[in-house]
């Protein structure tokens, strides 16, 4: 059925001032690079009650009413088997970090795929203060952004968001876990272990999905159904920060000249990351 906004859209000449700017930046940077981004809405974003980001006469937008005939939304598919292109949950844990650095802030919120599982999703809002929930939006990336940014000239390019940034194919010294045979892992695994460690904090995915060892003492836990509360997730949080900061900061000191200092917001992620370890006994 035909939404009453949609009716209205096409009454009035079926409007289209084009895609926030910083989207359309980010939308065609992307397409080069080989990925699909969807610009334009479908027809079940058209006629959705209310109206979101996609369309042109969302009801969502943020921090004021989205003007007519502006779209704030893409979204981002899987890359081609075999392309050489980042994951879906590379490319997302990227945006987060830098997100939550404070760059890109006409991003008001996306959901991807942060365990790495395109059946699952992530939802990452700041509106303004950074806020998380589990999201039934799978199977690719979407973003959206601020109202007020439809004609700002604001590129970004994920793949070159800073001068002291690491590869994700770079290893992070010192990252190694029992369940990876003592292997130490590349900072693409470690964004993808924090990804599933916020799912399973949340609730959103079972330990065993995640990867957890049965034994561990969150998946025992949660496994007397108890879910973990956002006090215990603070404290777990608060105990850990420092002393896996100073670790991957002292295994990147120690690696030789060659090492490169991850950003102040990877490593801060990469916290999360480092329970992982700890709860497996690392």
């Amino acid at each position: 059925m035909v939404s009453r906004q949609h009716q209205t859209w096409i009454r009035r000449g079926r409007p289209d001032h084009g895609l926030a700017r910083p989207l359309e930046q980010l939308a065609d940077l992307l397409t080069l690079k080989g990925y699909t981004v969807f610009r334009y809405p479908n027809e079940e974003h058209l006629d959705a009650e209310p109206p979101e980001d996609h369309t042109y006469y969302s009801e969502t937008g943020w921090p004021k009413l989205s003007p007519y005939g502006w779209r704030h939304a893409i979204d981002i598919m899987p890359p081609p088997n075999g392309s050489g292109l980042w994951t879906l949950t590379q490319l997302g844990a990227r945006i987060y970090a830098d997100r939550q650095e404070g760059q890109i802030t006409w991003l008001k919120y996306m959901n991807w795929p942060s365990t790495g599982d395109l059946s699952h999703a992530t939802e990452d809002r700041w509106e303004p203060d950074h806020s998380w929930f589990a999201s039934g939006d799978i199977g690719h990336i979407h973003l959206s952004s601020v109202t007020g940014v439809e004609t700002l000239d604001s590129p970004y390019d994920p793949f070159q968001s800073g001068a002291t940034d690491m590869n994700l194919t770079d290893t992070v010294p010192g990252s190694g876990t029992p369940d990876t045979g003592g292997k130490d892992r590349t900072v693409a695994q470690i964004l993808a272990d924090v990804a599933k460690l916020r799912a399973v904090l949340k609730g959103d995915i079972l330990p065993s999905v995640a990867g957890f060892a049965p034994t561990t003492p969150l998946a025992i836990h949660l496994a007397g159904g108890s879910a973990v509360t956002a006090a215990q997730m603070a404290t777990l949080e608060s105990d850990l920060k420092t002393a896996i900061t100073a670790a991957v900061t002292q295994a990147l000191t120690t690696a030789g000249t060659d090492a490169v200092p991850l950003r102040p917001a990877d490593v801060e992620t990469a916290v999360e990351a480092g329970v992982r370890a700890v709860l497996h006994g690392a």
